[in-house]
């Protein structure tokens, strides 16, 4: 906890307003990431290996978390933040695109959102068939994706 009141005298905080303005002491440094995320998404979709698979509609599970570093304390209007109605519409049109491979949606979704939203340094995302095509197998499998971006 003495860290943290450090920290706070450090700081300089003055409210106008329902705003909070905070100024940096000499040599202070503030890094503030922000993520937003989607979490349990679910989708029909005609992905796999398998030619049934293709031809039946299987259900997926998506979790994304998509973060960005904080440039400015205020956020007041969209554009002030990543949309996750724009984040749901990328995952939702990979995911209308019939592939093999759980990975190349993956991989779909991290460089459309990259390309959309350039100043996001950090994707993560997971998407899990829930019924499985294996024999005697009763739970989900599924894939991960971890991409950071340096700038």
């Amino acid at each position: 906890m003495a860290g943290f009141e450090t920290t706070l005298k450090n700081l300089e905080i003055r409210r106008f307003e329902n705003d909070f303005q905070i100024s940096k002491s000499s040599n202070f440094q503030i890094d503030s990431m922000v993520t937003i995320e989607l979490q349990n998404l679910t989708f029909y979709e005609h992905h796999g290996i398998y030619e049934e698979e293709r031809k039946v509609m299987n259900s997926f599970e998506v979790n994304l978390s998509v973060s960005y570093v904080e440039s400015d304390f205020v956020f007041e209007k969209i554009s002030d933040t990543i949309s996750y109605v724009n984040l749901f519409r990328i995952v939702q049109e990979k995911m209308k695109e019939p592939v093999f491979l759980l990975e190349k949606i993956c991989q779909g979704i991290i460089l459309n959102i990259k390309h959309q939203y350039p100043a996001v340094s950090e994707v993560k995302i997971s998407i899990f068939k829930l019924q499985a095509p294996i024999e005697h197998f009763a739970g989900r499998v599924g894939v991960s994706m971890h991409r950071s971006f340096k700038e």
